[in-house]
Formats: structure tokens, sequence, C-alpha cells
């Protein structure tokens, strides 16, 4: 799942006590790109690894061209963070600033026939893209993927430039607050990604299991399809996957496009004896969307999805699946000694076995939305996710403060909507405490404001 980041010449395309936790039934699990080099999810479109050979300049340059000129360009490999040990060091304090990123792009041979889209998992926390000289778009947020659709601004041949400044400067009306008791890394911090589509493609999957029991389950697929073009006839098709790799179920459904974003809503037929997504068996399914046009598959996108239900009883304690299960776990920060918050994928998987080895079953991601490796692992290993807004600390703001909270609410909840195993969508983390805003800590404006985001969630 993939969200557009904000634009030059368009409107944002997104809509982009101590715990405070929010409760969701219709978790299951999405899975994003695959951690290969290169991923092929269809004959019809290519996602490309761009880790690899990116240049990396620290001069905070307010302007590209500045950025351009310098000769103090050093090689480096995304993941990427400038405060890999000055968080750490003897010295008081770490640099918040902005830093440049660039690197070459070659052309595809069809470019004119593509839609090509550079997609970060995620940039911490200000994001401005620039493309053979002509800025893209920026990003606000951390901790949340985004992307860019860069057709335009590619030559029809030959490499191009991509450049990059991001900035994890003090900015008050960002969360999290720079009062919090965990360092703000600056950098590409995750993942880059290069996908070539086509020019009608699938921008988004979200599947819901509104009834789950040990003797059935049903499964509603909601499809964001962007068409090139108006009155366009496609058919959609879903299919269900077992554990085993057993197609299943399948539904179909007509769609007459419109220019730009559509959206298809099909139902599965019902489950019978769905086999159970849990902590001792986390058995996963996969359901397969295809766009086709007279029988051939135009673009496709494949979820990894869980059945299970669970619930709280008052004075029993936590249900899943019928039984009741003690929640047994810990906290983890995306950080690693030696590299920040920069964590390969294998670092993270590691950490993420060792939580399951010791006996655990529920991790708290604290306090923000952790890699897609992080979920991924989560799903395959069985452990329960308490996904969490990076709210700590700051108090309330004011409107800008809050459009930045609610877009990256919403984000974290919608790029993690599939996850089976994430059971709690968490508001924040000592939001009253060391407040940014005169004012901002006070139970009479956050109460209200809260209410208003669990209303979203």
């Amino acid at each position: 799942m993939t969200f557009l980041a904000k634009t030059v010449s368009k409107k944002p395309i997104f809509t982009g006590s101590r715990l405070l936790a929010s409760l969701l039934l219709l978790c299951v699990q999405f899975t994003h790109f695959s951690h290969a080099d290169t991923a092929k999810p269809s004959e019809t479109e290519v996602i490309m690894s761009f880790n690899d050979n990116w240049q990396y300049l620290q001069e905070n340059y307010d302007e590209a061209a500045d950025a351009l000129a310098s000769n103090a360009w050093v090689g480096i490999h995304i993941p990427h963070t400038w405060n890999a040990f000055d968080t750490m060091d003897s010295a008081p304090g770490y640099r918040r600033s902005a830093s440049w990123y660039k690197k070459s792009l070659a052309s595809p041979k069809n470019a004119n026939d593509l839609v090509t889209k550079i997609y970060f998992e995620g940039a911490n926390y200000e994001t401005v893209l620039y493309v053979n000289g002509k800025m893209v778009g920026e990003h606000t947020g951390g901790y949340i993927g985004f992307e860019f659709d860069i057709s335009e601004y590619l030559k029809e041949s030959g490499d191009n430039e991509i450049l990059v400044r991001v900035s994890n400067r003090y900015n008050p009306n960002l969360i999290p607050s720079q009062k919090s008791d965990f360092f703000l890394y600056g950098g590409i911090t995750r993942d880059v990604w290069i996908k070539h589509l086509p020019k009608d493609y699938i921008q988004y999957v979200a599947v819901t299991t509104p009834q789950v029991s040990a003797a059935s389950a049903t499964t509603s697929v909601k499809t964001n399809i962007h068409s090139s073009e108006g009155n366009k006839s496609y058919s959609v098709v879903a299919s269900l996957i077992s554990p085993s790799g057993k197609q299943v179920h399948q539904a179909k459904q007509s769609a007459s496009l419109n220019k730009g974003m559509n959206t298809v809503e099909l139902s599965l037929p019902e489950l019978e004896k769905p086999i159970l997504w849990s902590p001792e068996t986390p058995n996963l399914y996969q359901v397969r969307v295809d766009m086709m046009v007279n029988n051939k598959v135009v673009h496709s996108q494949l979820e990894t999805i869980g059945y299970r239900w669970f619930e709280m009883k008052p004075y029993k304690g936590f249900f899943l699946n019928g039984e009741r299960l003690l929640i047994r776990g810990t906290h983890r920060h995306e950080e690693h000694a030696g590299v920040g918050a920069a964590v390969s994928n294998q670092q993270h998987r590691t950490d993420m076995r060792m939580i399951k080895d010791m006996g655990a079953n529920f991790v708290r991601l604290g306090h923000y939305p952790q890699d897609p490796e992080v979920y991924k692992a989560a799903n395959e290993l069985g452990l329960l996710i308490w996904d969490e807004l990076p709210w700590c600390r700051g108090g309330k703001g004011g409107s800008e403060w809050e459009q930045n909270t609610e877009y990256q609410l919403q984000s974290m909840i919608k790029q993690n909507y599939n996850h089976p195993s994430i059971i709690f969508w968490s508001l924040g983390n000592e939001i009253y405490w060391e407040e940014d805003f005169l004012g901002g800590g006070a139970t009479e404006l956050i109460n209200p404001y809260l209410q208003k985001l669990q209303d979203m969630t």
C-alpha cells in the first residue's frame, strides 16, 4: 500500500492515564513490497530496490543548486541517518538540521507507456524531492510511507537525477515532540523503491473480515484503481488463497472506470472453517486482486491476510478466537547500536524473532509506526502488535499541528490496515507532559481532541 505525497502542481491525494489505545476489529494483514532486490507481483509492473549507490551531502543548503555545486558529497547506502553516532557520544545534543541525497535513475525503455513512482518507506521528517532539477513535491511526517509520481519529470531515455532534501529540524507542529525521551533521527531511514506501473493500475487494496468464527468467515475487498482515461471497461477479480497455496474462493465484478481514482468493492463467498491466525498458529491467507481486459491481466496486487477475532471482556481479560489469552510482551524502539534508526530488514526480523523466542506474544511499537518488515515478521511469527501514533509529549497544538497529526494517524492505519497482528491502535504516549504550546497539556483541551481521533480511528 502506498501514499501519494504532495506534488507541486496538484493538491494532496491523501485525505498525507499513561497510554491511550483504541481497539479496532477490522485488521487483517497487508504486505507492502517484497524485500528482495526486485519484486514482480505481475508481468505488468516492475518494482525495484533503490537503496544502493546514493550520494550524501551533510551541509544544510536551502537551494538545490547550491547543494549540487558542493564537492563534499560522499557515497552511502540507504537506509541512512546522520545521527548514527552523535546521539550517543560525549557531546551534549545531536544534529537537528537538513541534508541532501542524490542518485541516478535510468529511464525505462517504454517510459511514455508507464507510470513511474518513487516510494519511501520512511524519511524523517520533512522531505522535498527534485527530479532533473525540477521540484516534484514535498512530504511532512516521519515513520510513514509516501510516494511521488515522477513520470512527467523523466527523460525519454538516459539517466535522470534524483535529488532529495530531508530535515529533522525542530518543528513544534510535527509529532513527536522534541521533548520525547527518544532520539528524532534524521535521514532516509528506510528502504526506497522504484515502481514502473501500467497507465491503469491498482493503487490500494483493503481487506476486511466483518464476521469471523471457528465455523465461518466473511471477506470484503475494497480496491482503489487509477484509470488514465474515462469510460474504460475492466473486470476486477479477487481470489482467496489458503495457507497451503490453494485457491478457495473467487469473486468477479465488471467495472466501467472514470478517469482518475475509482473504487471497486467485492465480497468473497463465505469461507467455511477458516484456518485461524493466532500467536500459536499464525496461519496466513492471501488475497489476489486482478484488473483484466478480455481475460488478460493488466495489473495485479497480492495481499497477505489472516482470520481472527478478539475482545476485551470486563473482569476477564483479553480473548482471542474465543479463548482467554494472557498478553505477555515488551516495547520496541526502531534503533540499533552503530546505525541509529537506519536499521536493516535483517535486524528488524532478528529483533522480532528474539522477542518471540523469549516467550512473548505481544510487542508494543513505541512510539511510532515502524518498518514494514516489523509487521511482516509479526504476522508470520505470531506476535500481537500495539501500533502507535507518534504523539509523544508536547501537548496539543493549533490547526497546523492538528492537520499533521491527523494525517499521520490516517496514514498509519491505512498503510497497516490489513495486518492480522495489529490488535491496538494507540493514540499517543505521555501526551499531557512537557507541553510545547501554552496550555497545550490541559485535560479540557486534550480530551475532546482524543475523542476526535478515536472517532476517526
